[in-house]
């Protein structure tokens, strides 16, 4: 099977570009770790997840696993403010640092100056493990300048030397069981924690709604507002419907409330969305991160 992860091209030139800045790096770079990672001697673990809010989500098995596997030891996750509050109250870490780095996508990210910053800050902290699941050489030099001892990921697009445990990307599985397969590649081979995760919410009359959320991270996952009105003609006779307003949609469900005036339609923080998305009935939308919320 092939990956379908990273475009080949991209995937090309990235792995090109790690090997040409190697020689003018490697003197500065820690050899990678001959020994394992010794469970007593870890008190402070970073982990960096800050893509997408979908990709936070998904690395809660992971998550619960490394606490299990250091009960002791402190846990700092780095991620997008767009799921920062949710990271928070769903507890995730014992301390979430949201940052929107240049590389992401995101609007209104931080400039490189500010990344370096934040390197320089974490590596006060004296990390004993660090951790990256995504695989990308942009969150390795990254994960390498916070000076962690020890650097744990894969290099699935080059950068391996960034690490002291590197692994190759297993392009194939599922991004869940790849996270947990990390894990398990360095010894972590204690079961998981998989009982279900709640937000505490109040049940308001606002519920039993078939929920339409138009609004998707990456543009080739958008439908056209012409779709969406012809789903909502199909549903409405037989279902209270509900929109889901997010950044991305906002034409989509203005053409939509033309037609519909009196449609119910959903505004707020992931947090109050993910409380609120708990009493509905159905989700139907082509974003994975609201698809991963309903199942939270």
């Amino acid at each position: 099977m092939k990956q379908e992860i990273y475009h080949p091209r991209n995937l090309f030139f990235s792995r090109f570009i790690s090997s040409l800045i190697y020689p003018f790096i490697w003197i500065f770079i820690r050899s990678p770790a001959t020994h394992d990672i010794g469970k007593n001697g870890i008190k402070k673990i970073l982990v960096t997840e800050y893509h997408c809010i979908g990709d936070v989500l998904m690395i809660i098995p992971a998550l619960r696993l490394i606490k299990s596997s250091f009960p002791n030891a402190e846990l700092t996750l780095i991620t997008n403010s767009d799921v920062s509050e949710l990271a928070a109250v769903l507890k995730l870490a014992d301390k979430i640092i949201p940052c929107d780095f240049p590389w992401t996508g995101k609007k209104g990210k931080m400039n490189y100056q500010k990344v370096w910053d934040i390197a320089k800050k974490l590596k006060r902290k004296n990390f004993d493990l660090g951790i990256d699941f995504k695989g990308d050489m942009r969150n390795l030099i990254f994960l390498w300048k916070t000076d962690s001892k020890f650097r744990l990921g894969f290099d699935g697009t080059g950068g391996s030397y960034f690490l002291t445990h590197p692994f190759p990307l297993p392009f194939t599985n599922h991004q869940t069981d790849r996270s947990v397969q990390l894990l398990r590649l360095i010894g972590l081979n204690q079961t998981i924690d998989n009982s279900p995760i709640s937000i505490v919410s109040n049940v308001d009359n606002k519920k039993n709604y078939m929920v339409l959320h138009p609004g998707a991270n990456h543009k080739a996952r958008q439908w056209s507002k012409n779709k969406w009105i012809k789903l909502v003609e199909l549903l409405e006779h037989s279902h209270k419907i509900a929109l889901v307003k997010t950044n991305d949609s906002v034409k989509t469900i203005n053409a939509l409330k033309e037609i519909y005036p009196d449609i119910f339609i959903f505004s707020g923080s992931l947090v109050s969305f993910g409380k609120w998305l708990q009493h509905q009935k159905v989700l139907i939308g082509m974003d994975s991160m609201a698809v991963h919320l309903a199942g939270v």
